[in-house]
């Protein structure tokens, strides 16, 4: 279409596809620096209140296994929530103060595996 060399085609490729790799490692670097910013943020968070679990906050430092553990109890701890409030919603009486350590709310992990 505009006729030109195979040797200025070759360079324009080569110039776009540096140019692009540039912007990529630019991008990346930004998001980096935005995650470490977020994850400081956090840890202050964390460390600043008193029922937090001050192990949380170098999650980014753990293996993929102890990760998985640490989400398998988060979820275990967000049921055992959902089912106290539900119990305290639907409850005709009072509340009677059931929370998520009750012995009213057992799962098979709370057996001592």
């Amino acid at each position: 279409m505009f006729h030109f060399s195979d040797t200025w085609q070759l360079i324009i490729n080569t110039g776009t596809t540096i140019v692009t790799l540039l912007m990529v490692f630019l991008i990346q670097n930004t998001q980096n620096r935005d995650a470490k910013a977020v994850h400081l943020k956090l840890g202050e968070i964390i460390r600043a209140l008193k029922k937090a679990r001050n192990e949380l906050v170098d999650l980014e430092e753990l293996a993929d296994e102890e990760l998985g553990r640490l989400e398998v109890s988060s979820d275990v701890y967000a049921r055992k929530r959902r089912i106290t409030e539900l119990i305290c919603v639907t409850s005709s009486l009072k509340c009677l103060n059931v929370t998520a350590n009750s012995s009213l709310v057992r799962f098979p992990s709370d057996t001592g595996s």
